[in-house]
């Protein structure tokens, strides 16, 4: 059997060592030693090292042999799961994927210079440590969120992450796996959705009983009580104002005329300020581009529907509205302060959820909620700044 340098170094450094300390013991000792026995104490010394170097090493290599197996058999788990895998190091850089996550992603199983924050999408002005939906500075066995393709493209997931322990270099390695939850999505897509066309449609009724009553109540007796004054000869001018502006505020419930006319940035600012509560903040810069009006009105409610579930839920103290635009996408968040949820905990979206979640994906977007009780809500919507042909 051929020997290793180090295993030739744990013989011979004993045997030397023996061999040194009885020469010294001969020659200065003061006790007289022949040369035979010095040899045959050298002898014994390196017999004893041979057999305990031997004993050693072989534990060694079994224990090597050990880990090779298991790692070989990890990676192989690795390469075989159907489940998109990823490594990442302590600087988020994932540093692999499995073949699974490459055909999920896009990206080689090497990508090189990938940041985590690449895949997600992260609060506008975040770090990628700070802001990162795929956060890993806390254990979370399973939560859901949304990751982007290579491609541009948004792809709902479950999640789940593990800490490794440090690998070669010392440092300390993640482990993400991704589950593609689309076609789940779909399907509970559909089932909500035919409960939110019921609810739209009750809501749609509800809404023409209440014009009805509207006009019946108020205009119409406005205008009869306008004919019955123009009979007695009485001035009619301040009740035809009067009657104007009812006609305008029932006209603005049911469409915003400066949405149309002005944009989205000045009809959301316009709905905060009509709330009445000065810390409702929009963030958006003022030459914000127009958009089609499906884009535009998509927004809008959305907007509506989300301040007005934290106001009513949440009670906030601070709630802002930031609106920002790429070249292929429009990208609007709704944060606040308040109370917060955990996700995890909801067995069924509420229907202001799930509307809003429709809308954003009606124009070929995604929508995404983040929050933790005591911390808050963020809401982030994501959708391309045309209208796709199939829309």
């Amino acid at each position: 059997m051929k020997m290793s340098s180090l295993q030739i170094l744990a013989i011979a450094a004993p045997t030397a060592g023996a061999a040194v300390f009885e020469v010294g013991l001969m020659l200065w000792g003061g006790k007289p030693i022949t040369w035979p026995e010095v040899l045959g104490r050298v002898a014994v010394m390196a017999v004893a090292s041979v057999a305990f170097s031997a004993v050693m090493f072989s534990l060694i290599e079994r224990m090597n042999a050990a880990i090779r197996s298991e790692r070989k058999r990890l990676e192989a788990m690795f390469e075989s799961s159907s489940e998109a895998v990823l490594l990442v190091n302590h600087e988020l850089e994932i540093t692999a994927l499995n073949p699974a996550a490459e055909a999920m992603l896009g990206y080689p199983a090497r990508p090189g210079e990938l940041k985590l924050c690449h895949l997600c999408v992260p609060p506008e002005g975040s770090s990628c440590r700070d802001g990162c939906p795929l956060d890993l500075s806390r254990p979370r066995p399973f939560f859901e969120s949304v990751v982007r393709h290579k491609g541009g493209g948004l792809l709902p997931v479950a999640v789940s992450t593990s800490a490794l322990p440090p690998g070669e270099d010392g440092q300390a390695e993640s482990m993400l796996t991704l589950v593609d939850i689309s076609r789940h999505r779909e399907k509970e897509h559909a089932r909500l959705s035919r409960l939110l066309t019921q609810k739209t449609m009750e809501a749609q009724e509800e809404e023409r009983r209440r014009l009805a009553r509207e006009l019946h109540d108020g205009v119409a007796q406005e205008l009869y009580g306008l004919k019955l004054a123009a009979r007695m000869g009485t001035p009619v001018e301040d009740k035809i104002s009067e009657i104007m502006d009812g006609v305008g505020r029932l006209a603005k419930s049911l469409w915003p005329p400066v949405l149309e006319k002005l944009g989205l940035v000045q009809a959301l600012r316009a709905h905060l300020d009509s709330l009445g509560q000065a810390d409702l903040v929009l963030e958006a810069r003022e030459s914000f581009p127009r958009l089609p009006m499906a884009v535009e009105a998509t927004l809008y409610r959305i907007a509506q529907e989300a301040v007005g579930n934290a106001l009513r839920h949440g009670s906030p103290a601070r709630l802002k509205v930031r609106l920002t635009e790429s070249a292929d996408e429009v990208r609007m968040e709704i944060e606040d302060d308040g109370r917060g949820f955990d996700p995890a905990s909801l067995t069924v979206e509420g229907l202001g959820l799930v509307g809003m979640r429709e809308r954003a994906e009606g124009l070929g977007g995604a929508l995404a909620v983040h929050s933790e009780p005591g911390c808050g809500t963020l809401v982030i919507v994501l959708v391309p700044r045309e209208v796709k042909a199939h829309v």
